[in-house]
């Protein structure tokens, strides 16, 4: 079918941002004696859970939540502005994608996070649309407020949008807004999925052949 338009995940999907998500979580957890492995990452990161969730299933004391919080903003962010780069089939899809339909991003990371991918990727302008845990005030996916609300921004039809990521609460979140969902497989990201996906891809190029 036709699309209308073209929405993107961001993390994990168009840039290369959860080995510093790791990174980030190793470092502070290490200040506080906690070993964080791999593997605990493996397990965590496709949830889509909040940090007060990650130290429950860690078994580590709330009482650590705010500090360790701000310190993992910190690192992250430093990280993200020094170091965070495209996944390599990503940016020449992504622009050639963005030159031939209304393409929007909506992603769970925060305002500041995208402030500081910035500092090396100029998201804003290769983009129509381009919503961040602050648009969609909490309301994160698996829920589809995200991409109803950018659906609407671009003036198109959620049934005529397909939804692009990498993780299973990205294919829920499509299907919950009416919309196609195609999967990039991706290191950090299970090969089971709950929702379907419409499409799966080895590299996320590979997507252009349909589009």
């Amino acid at each position: 079918m036709p699309f209308s338009a073209i929405l993107f995940d961001l993390d994990g999907t168009l840039i290369d941002s959860p080995k510093l998500w790791r990174e980030a979580y190793r470092r502070v957890l290490k200040d506080i004696g906690h070993a964080f492995r791999d593997e605990d990452f493996a397990l965590l990161y496709p949830s889509g859970k909040p940090m007060r969730d990650w130290l429950t299933e860690l078994g580590i004391e709330q009482s650590h939540y705010a500090a360790l919080r701000t310190k993992r903003d910190e690192l992250y962010e430093e990280m993200l502005r020094n170091e965070i780069v495209w996944h390599d089939d990503a940016e020449t899809c992504f622009k050639t994608v963005a030159k031939k339909y209304p393409t929007g991003i909506v992603t769970g990371s925060h305002k500041t996070y995208i402030d500081a991918i910035e500092h090396r990727i100029p998201l804003r302008s290769l983009v129509k649309v381009l919503l961040d845990e602050t648009d969609l005030e909490g309301k994160s996916k698996p829920r589809p407020d995200g991409l109803l609300m950018a659906a609407q921004k671009l003036n198109v039809d959620p049934r005529e949008c397909v939804y692009i990521g990498d993780q299973p609460f990205d294919a829920e979140a499509a299907k919950n807004a009416g919309m196609e969902c195609w999967i990039v497989r991706r290191p950090f990201a299970p090969e089971k999925f709950h929702v379907k996906p419409q499409k799966r891809f080895d590299a996320l190029e590979e997507a252009l052949k349909f589009l």
